[in-house]
C-alpha cells in the first residue's frame, strides 16, 4: 500500500478511497466509450453486408469491417475487465473502511465483492454490502438512521437492468 492511499483515522489507518475511485470512474467512461465504439463497429459491418437494404460490399470491405469489429470488441472487453477489477476494488476498500468505523456491518469487504459472482444472490446481497458502507461512513455511530439514497437505488436498478438485458 502506498503511503499516499492512507489517512489516519484516530488510531486506525484506513485508505483513502478518493484515488481508487478516480480510477473506477474513469475506466468505466473508457468502457462505455468502447461500447459506443464496437456498437458503432457492428452497424458498420451490418451495412458492409447489405443489412440496410443497399448493395452487399466487396470481400475487402468486409474483411475490414470483420477486423474493426474484432478490434473494437477486444478493446471493449479490456475495458470491461479493467473497469470491473476498478470498481470491485474500490467497493472493498469502502466496505472495509466502513468496518473499521462501524460495528453494525454484516457484509465483510471480501463478500461484499465475492456477492456480485454468487448466482441469485448477486441480485441483492452486494446492494445490501454497498448501503450497509454508505450508512457507516455517514453516520458510524447510527447507520441505521441513514436512509438509503434515490440515486443508489436507481444505480442498482440500472445494474439489474443491464445484467437482464444485456
Amino acid at each position: 500500500m502506498f503511503e499516499s492511499d492512507t489517512l489516519p483515522i484516530g488510531a486506525v489507518m484506513t485508505t483513502d478511497p478518493k484515488r481508487p475511485a478516480r480510477r473506477a470512474t474513469i475506466l468505466v467512461w473508457l468502457w462505455l466509450a468502447s461500447d459506443i465504439a464496437i456498437a458503432l463497429a457492428s452497424l458498420w459491418q451490418i451495412n458492409a453486408l447489405g443489412g440496410f437494404g443497399g448493395p452487399m460490399r466487396d470481400h475487402a470491405a468486409i474483411e475490414l469491417s470483420d477486423d474493426i469489429a474484432a478490434v473494437t470488441g477486444g478493446v471493449f472487453m479490456l475495458m470491461f475487465l479493467l473497469s470491473g477489477v476498478a470498481v470491485l476494488r474500490w467497493i472493498f476498500l469502502v466496505n472495509r473502511n466502513a468496518h473499521q468505523w462501524s460495528e453494525t456491518m454484516t457484509i465483510s469487504p471480501g463478500w461484499n465483492v465475492g456477492w456480485f459472482f454468487v448466482p441469485i444472490a448477486t441480485l441483492w446481497k452486494p446492494f445490501v454490502g454497498v448501503r450497509e458502507s454508505w450508512a457507516a461512513t455517514v453516520s458510524p455511530d447510527d447507520p441505521e438512521a441513514v436512509t438509503t439514497p434515490y440515486w443508489m437505488r436507481v444505480w442498482w436498478g440500472l445494474w439489474l437492468a443491464t445484467n437482464v438485458f444485456g
